[in-house]
């Protein structure tokens, strides 16, 4: 009795055992000699004092304060510490400096509060102070404003509780760099 049908059938079916069986062989084999991603230095080096988010100045600035700053959707970063309460924001933008100052010192703050201010003062980069819990964080992820020619820049604050704002002004462009700093308590 020959069925040549039967024989193609049946030989269809041990191939697709053996299939069956080699395929995970095969899988197991490529797994184990495939190595782990490495992780390099870069990776290693990014801090973990705080969390880097991004922001608008439309999220930090009064609306009514905002048209100063053209695009009001400026975007920007936003860092949070891990271990505490800090909290600091940084944008980089072009805009009329005196209009900033301008409006910046028109924020509006509580008048039983002593630390805000009603004006923009000139200080000097030294009286820049970053919190201990954001060092490592802001230093990385906002070099642009900390490696600056400070031979360039004038530097202006104004505390309006709870937020400091620290602007470096381009003397040679409308470039602002500024840092919006929430204060404790």
């Amino acid at each position: 009795f020959y069925a040549p049908e039967l024989t193609c059938y049946k030989h269809r079916i041990i191939t697709m055992k053996k299939l069956v069986i080699l395929f995970p062989a095969v899988l197991i084999v490529a797994v184990a000699t495939c190595s782990k991603p490495k992780v390099t230095d870069t990776i290693s080096n990014i801090p973990t004092s705080a969390t880097m988010f991004y922001t608008t100045l439309s999220d930090t600035i009064p609306q009514k304060n905002l048209h100063v700053f053209l695009p009001a959707d400026v975007r920007g970063i936003r860092l949070l510490a891990i271990n505490g309460p800090g909290e600091v924001r940084y944008f980089d933008y072009e805009a009329d400096p005196e209009k900033v100052l301008s409006e910046l010192s028109k924020v509006g703050f509580f008048l039983s509060d002593t630390r805000s201010d009603t004006t923009s003062r000139k200080i000097t980069f030294d009286d820049l102070v970053i919190d201990p819990l954001l060092a490592e964080s802001e230093y990385y992820y906002a070099s642009s404003f900390w490696n600056v020619d400070r031979s360039k820049f004038e530097v202006y604050e104004c505390i309006k509780t709870p937020m400091k704002h620290q602007v470096l002004i381009d003397r040679q462009s409308n470039r602002i760099l500024h840092r919006v700093v929430y204060l404790n308590s």
